[in-house]
């Protein structure tokens, strides 16, 4: 979205993956309520956690390391024209989904089409901004918007791509406990509405040696299994049911976590780090983001104590638009903290 990415043309792996990391087991989850679909894409039913995640691919991917930059999944390319209305992916030759079809332009059109028509609202609101689409080629798409949407090219980049030849002959708007198929490292192995859903590692997957896969995807089997209500599946995890939990209730983080297995060594806590860039009252009572198109504007406040926000990389200035956008007396706080004026 802004400069260049941070890794080269020829990366060997991202830069959070193992490459050396041993391969094979389980890992277990835990989770509450129940799930009455597997077809994530779809406004209707109660979806089963992370199908998206492990059965379906994208034509790129994002590395987490960067705030917005995706590199080569199931496309080896991608050419964004300099007003960013035309956009050109070029597909993999080897890619493949579960099946062992491959990932052709066709799908891509027929995922766009129908992930617009009817998809989660959120799809139709971003892929109908492209108003033409072309496939010289089996592997080439072109996509072309009018509006010059910055962020669209890395938008379509993301959309996950539906096996035609599988969705022609099912129903794509029905909630579904068929193992629906993508292209991606899993299929899905176990569907247990209330109690369990697997996924298994595909031997065959088309992706395992790219590079933007290298280090990632180790384990041979991933099962979620669903509980109750929270509490639940907290004692699930405190019983060694549950191999991993991300804990978002701060009291039971405080709190709760006095149980042998966490007093003794056998659970590790890996805590997200908490900065705070606007930490000093002053410039949090002064300043606050206000999103205007296409721009992201700093203003003054009065002072405000409740105001809390983070200051990051996205602050910038409108074209000779810098008294208009900021008071003397913001501009001098914008200063005083590092931030200068830099344009989208």
């Amino acid at each position: 979205m802004q400069g260049s990415p941070a890794l080269p043309a020829d990366f060997q792996h991202l830069p959070y993956a193992n490459p050396e990391a041993p391969q094979g087991g389980m890992l277990r989850q835990a989770t509450s309520g129940s799930f009455d679909s597997v077809n994530p894409f779809i406004v209707k039913g109660q979806k089963a956690l992370s199908v998206s995640t492990y059965v379906f691919e994208s034509m790129m991917g994002r590395n987490y390391a960067e705030p917005f930059t995706v590199y080569g999944l199931l496309a080896e390319s991608i050419d964004v024209s300099a007003n960013r209305s035309r956009m050109t992916f070029v597909l993999r030759p080897e890619a493949r989904f579960s099946d062992g079809e491959p990932v052709t332009s066709a799908d891509v059109v027929f995922s766009l089409a129908t992930l617009r028509d009817h998809g989660l609202p959120r799809f139709k609101s971003y892929y109908s901004k492209i108003t033409k689409i072309e496939t010289p080629d089996a592997r080439t798409i072109i996509m072309t918007q009018d509006k010059g949407d910055r962020e669209l090219p890395l938008i379509m980049s993301l959309m996950p791509i539906l096996p035609k030849h599988y969705w022609e002959k099912s129903d794509f708007v029905a909630s579904t406990l068929d193992p629906i198929m993508g292209s991606g490292p899993y299929t899905l192995a176990e569907i247990n509405p209330g109690e369990r859903i697997s996924y298994r590692k595909n031997p065959d997957y088309w992706g395992k040696s790219i590079p933007f896969n290298r280090g990632l995807w180790n384990f041979d089997e991933v099962r979620i299994d669903y509980f109750r209500d929270n509490n639940s599946a907290f004692e699930a995890f405190k019983k060694g049911i549950a191999d991993i939990r991300v804990e978002a209730d701060p009291a039971r983080w405080s709190q709760a976590y006095d149980f042998p297995a966490a007093l003794d060594g056998r659970i590790k806590h890996a805590q997200a780090p908490v900065r705070k860039p606007a930490g000093a009252p002053r410039p949090r009572r002064s300043v606050r983001f206000r999103m205007v198109e296409p721009k992201h504007l700093l203003w003054s406040l009065p002072p405000h104590p409740g105001l809390l926000f983070r200051l990051g990389a996205f602050l910038s200035w409108p074209q000779g638009g810098w008294a208009r956008a900021c008071s003397p007396r913001c501009r001098q706080f914008a200063h005083r903290f590092g931030y200068t004026r830099w344009n989208l």
